[in-house]
């Protein structure tokens, strides 16, 4: 499916703050970037992976891979909260040697991002625990970053609507408290999930 809704075409008026379907983007649609999603009213954050209100709830988040306690495994995931996250980027150069003799670098790259800190239950993180309560669903849009099967391989995908059934916080890997929450899609009749 191709990208819809992009900068040059973008659709005016649309409101992100609100819950549920945005009719014109059926499961599926597919958008370049995260500027295509916040003009489409898809997801309003440019940079973070929760949209929402902390007593109204989340409209929206994004799976783009951010953090090590996250598990996608199609029709359920877990999503960690937002907040003092730190990604380290380490690089190997190993050196080739180029016709002639001369050495020259290639580079790879590999990242992670660990929590340095504890979460709080404020911002993004009260929002979803607001729609844990609510049962309100949320708009769910994976990234090509995420590493998951389920993750597109190019831009960013709307996969439908998720319940948050549960938050929670715990140790996670790095030792630090982290906001957890269990999604679980709402299926609609014959339809499955999307993947690779």
């Amino acid at each position: 499916m191709g990208f819809r809704g992009s900068v040059m075409n973008p659709i005016p008026g649309r409101n992100p703050c609100r819950f549920g379907e945005i009719p014109e983007f059926p499961v599926g649609s597919m958008w370049p970037g995260r500027r295509e999603l916040c003009d489409d009213g898809i997801h309003a954050n440019l940079t973070k992976g929760i949209h929402g209100r902390g007593q109204e709830g989340a409209f929206s988040v994004v799976l783009s891979g951010g953090y090590e306690d996250d598990v996608d495994l199609g029709e359920e995931f877990t999503y960690t909260g937002q907040g003092q996250a730190v990604t380290s980027w380490t690089f190997s150069l190993p050196q080739l040697r180029a016709p002639g003799g001369q050495a020259r670098r290639e580079p790879g790259v590999k990242w992670d991002s660990k929590q340095i800190t504890d979460q709080e239950w404020k911002f993004g993180n009260l929002a979803l625990q607001t729609s844990s309560n609510t049962k309100e669903p949320v708009r769910v849009i994976r990234g090509h970053k995420l590493r998951s099967e389920f993750a597109p391989a190019e831009g960013y995908r709307y996969d439908g609507l998720y319940t948050v059934e549960e938050a929670t916080m715990k140790v996670g890997k790095s030792g630090h408290a982290v906001c957890l929450f269990r999604f679980v899609w709402e299926a609609e009749v014959g339809a499955t999930v999307i993947q690779l």
